[in-house]
């Protein structure tokens, strides 16, 4: 796919510290990409255009208006990796039903999302998360579970830790457990990199290493079209350990339920006025410890799980 990925996308016109909040300044803003995705069209129609406008979502909107294809949804990056973080629900299908409905009539239908958990500007996931591999491993089966076109900063898949200043957070990518290999990148000498346990040979053959639960979850997300287009809308179990959300595609259905805690948890799953379908058949799992019985789903700690009509 041919595109391109726009950094500080609101800020082409005005002053950081007083005017680029101002309505004219938005406007002016907004106005600037719609011409540049004017001429690109007569170069490339289908070209793909992401932007970083690091704002709320209403403030993004404008800029999804015959401009931009995707605008990274910062307010979503920060409620996936604080729900992992505290291991407390927020209901991520109720926010992102709300902020797709506000996108999809600034764009006319055409929006794509961009979920992302960190990029080059922000402490790295793992950091963020305190060092914690299973609330980052969470954290991504939340983010590859959604709508959109996901983002994965480098290393994520890993676990590469790090901090500011920028030089920090953008190490070179550890392929070997030993540096120096001539497979990798040595521009700087990396403060973050640890005992190589955090590299793609240590983690490539080990199955519960968090480079294979990535791998798992992208071919979730290739093979299940509910998982990788469509909607997202909310589904209430009463439990804040457990983050749910039902994604439908093409007349398909997905029941994603993730425990996000240390505990097994036990969900009852019911229908009502807002809930009408009934999942009976579990699907996909991260443990093979999770199993369903009639109504009564059951999930080993930080477990996720994919259910079916």
């Amino acid at each position: 796919m041919d595109g391109f990925r726009l950094d500080a996308a609101k800020h082409i016109y005005g002053d950081f510290g007083s005017t680029i909040n101002s309505p004219a300044i938005k406007a002016k803003n907004v106005a600037w990409w719609q011409e540049f995705r004017q001429g690109l069209n007569e170069v490339n129609p289908d070209a793909y255009l992401v932007g970083e406008v690091w704002d709320s979502a209403a403030v993004v909107a404008p800029y999804l208006n015959e401009a931009l294809s995707s605008a990274f949804n910062f307010d979503l990056a920060k409620q996936l990796l604080g729900s992992a973080d505290t291991e407390n629900s927020q209901d991520i299908g109720f926010t992102l039903s709300r902020i797709h409905d506000l996108f999809s009539r600034s764009s006319a239908g055409k929006f794509m999302d961009a979920p992302f958990l960190s990029n080059h500007d922000q402490p790295r996931t793992m950091t963020a998360l305190n060092g914690n591999e299973n609330h980052a491993r969470m954290a991504a089966a939340m983010l590859l579970t959604l709508p959109g076109r996901p983002f994965i900063y480098y290393g994520e898949e890993l676990g590469m830790t790090g901090t500011k200043p920028d030089e920090r957070i953008r190490e070179p990518f550890p392929w070997k457990i030993k540096p120096g290999s001539p497979e990798e990148t040595t521009w700087e000498a990396s403060q973050y990199r640890g005992d190589g346990t955090v590299s793609v040979e240590a983690e490539d053959e080990s199955p519960r290493s968090l480079l294979n639960l990535y791998r798992q979850l992208l071919s979730w997300r290739a093979s299940e079209p509910a998982l990788r287009s469509g909607t997202i809308a909310s589904y209430e179990t009463g439990n804040s350990a457990i983050a749910s959300y039902v994604r439908s595609a093409d007349g398909l259905q997905a029941l994603v339920v993730h425990n996000l805690s240390s505990r097994s948890q036990t969900v009852e799953l019911q229908t009502s006025a807002t809930q009408k379908t009934f999942f009976t058949k579990l699907s996909l799992a991260t443990n093979d410890g999770a199993s369903l019985d009639g109504s009564t789903l059951e999930l080993p700690p930080y477990t996720t799980v994919v259910l079916k009509p």
